[in-house]
């Protein structure tokens, strides 16, 4: 998982994990530590399930907001990839699910007007099918 924190003064931090539940926080326990005044000492819990990414706010003092909706506090909430998560001091928070192993990369032939195929590389990882009977 990557966590990108966009904070009031234009500045950035990013941080990653292999791990699928965080805590983030001032606190030297947390499991991402943000040394800026505005997070609490244990300020929310990120945890990414199923696909899925959920927040909760661990009671913090500035909270944390999805579309300028503060969530109540030990409420796990389902947070949709299109709206905008607020943490403590961050106007803006990225989440990346990139825990994931989705096996080889892969390289997707292209066709070009004499008919001859070159192959682009794929920046995406594909999972493939091994039952799967192949294409004549």
């Amino acid at each position: 998982m990557r966590v990108v924190f966009h904070l009031h003064d234009g500045s950035k931090e990013e941080f990653h994990t292999e791990k699928k539940t965080v805590i983030i926080g001032r606190g030297t326990l947390c499991d991402i530590i943000i040394t800026h005044e505005g997070f609490s000492r244990r300020h929310a819990q990120i945890e990414i399930e199923n696909g899925e990414i959920f927040v909760t706010d661990l009671q913090s003092t500035n909270g944390v907001l999805i579309e300028g909706q503060k969530i109540p506090s030990f409420q796990k909430t389902l947070l949709q990839s299109f709206l905008n998560l607020q943490i403590g001091p961050a106007i803006k928070v990225d989440i990346i699910d990139d825990t994931e192993d989705f096996g080889p990369t892969a390289s997707i032939p292209e066709l070009n007007l004499t008919g001859s195929k070159k192959f682009l590389s794929c920046p995406y990882r594909l999972q493939i099918n091994q039952h799967r009977e192949p294409l004549t």
